[in-house]
């Protein structure tokens, strides 16, 4: 007969730990860009420039920032310094990112074990034991079904 309940999976309970961490991580990097946006905008630094370095459409920038540039006083050298942190900035987006969807397989196979062995995966315990709420729970569901 399965189980309906079992103790804390510290492999459960690490990987909510872990999707906790990469989520803020997420989230300070997305505000960084942000800053940058503004701060590349007020320098005078085209759109265009903006959304190249920041791996993101100009459609997304222009929704961001509006369609009129700005005049900016920024110097060529601090506008190139500041496309550099940009880029810098996408790329770690892009690894966390990665790191994220990583983390988001492996929460689908404990699952997927813990299904096997019939234990009570309901969104309740699964979030219980990862540490997660419901509502990222899923949230990873769904993520892992549109994948």
């Amino acid at each position: 007969m399965p189980e309906t309940s079992q103790p804390l999976s510290t492999a459960l309970e690490e990987l909510g730990a872990r999707w906790s961490a990469i989520t803020a991580d997420l989230e300070d990097l997305f505000t960084v860009r942000r800053a940058l946006f503004d701060h590349g905008y007020a320098l005078g630094v085209a759109p265009r420039d903006l959304s190249d370095a920041a791996g993101v459409s100009g459609t997304f920038l222009r929704s961001d920032l509006g369609t009129a540039p700005k005049s900016g006083s920024g110097t060529t050298e601090e506008k190139l310094d500041l496309l550099e942190n940009l880029l810098t900035v996408a790329k770690r987006i892009t690894s966390v990112q990665a790191d994220k969807a990583a983390v988001r397989e492996q929460i689908d196979q404990e699952v997927a074990q813990r299904v096997a062995a019939g234990h009570d995966c309901t969104t309740a315990t699964l979030a219980r034991e990862s540490r997660l709420s419901t509502a990222t729970i899923d949230r990873i569901r769904k993520e892992l079904k549109s994948s």
